[in-house]
C-alpha cells in the first residue's frame, strides 16, 4: 500500500485573483496544492517537451506536480479537489488547471516549486563541499 503524497497547498492572493478576473480568465483559483517532484514527472515532462514544444522543461515539471485546487473564495478545506491524469473530469487534469492560470500565478508556483524540492541545508553544504576539479 503506497501513502498519498504530501500536498503543499498555496493560496493565490486576493490581488492576482481580482486582476485575473479583470483581464477575463473566469476560472481563477483560490488554492493550488503542489506535491514533491517525482522521477515519473521529470519523464512525462522530458516527453512532453521532446514531442510538443510546447512548454520550457522547468514549466512542464512544475505543471506536473499540481496535485489539487480549489475554487472556494475562503479556501474551505473541504472544497479541495484533487487534480489527477485519472480523474474522471477533465477540468481536473493538471494540464488544464495549468493551462487556464494567470501568468503571475504560474511565477508564484515556479517559486513554491523550487522551495518544496530544495534540498536541505546540509545536504547544499555536502554537495558544495564535494567539489572536485580533474584536468
Amino acid at each position: 500500500m503506497t501513502t498519498p503524497p504530501v500536498i503543499h497547498w498555496y493560496k493565490v492572493p486576493k490581488k492576482v485573483q481580482d486582476k485575473a478576473k479583470q483581464n477575463g480568465l473566469t476560472s481563477c483559483p483560490s488554492e493550488i496544492g503542489l506535491r514533491p517532484q517525482t522521477g515519473a514527472d521529470v519523464e512525462r515532462a522530458l516527453a512532453a517537451n521532446m514531442t510538443k514544444k510546447t512548454l520550457d522543461f522547468a514549466t512542464k515539471k512544475v505543471m506536473e506536480t499540481i496535485a489539487g485546487v480549489n475554487y472556494d473564495p475562503l479556501c474551505a478545506k473541504e472544497a479541495r479537489k484533487e487534480v489527477s491524469r485519472a480523474s474522471a473530469d477533465p477540468s481536473l487534469f493538471p494540464d488544464y488547471i495549468f493551462s487556464v492560470l494567470p501568468a503571475q500565478v504560474v511565477t508564484l508556483l515556479q517559486k513554491a516549486f523550487s522551495d518544496i524540492n530544495d534540498p536541505d541545508e546540509e545536504d547544499q553544504e555536502d554537495f558544495m563541499q564535494s567539489h572536485s576539479v580533474s584536468a
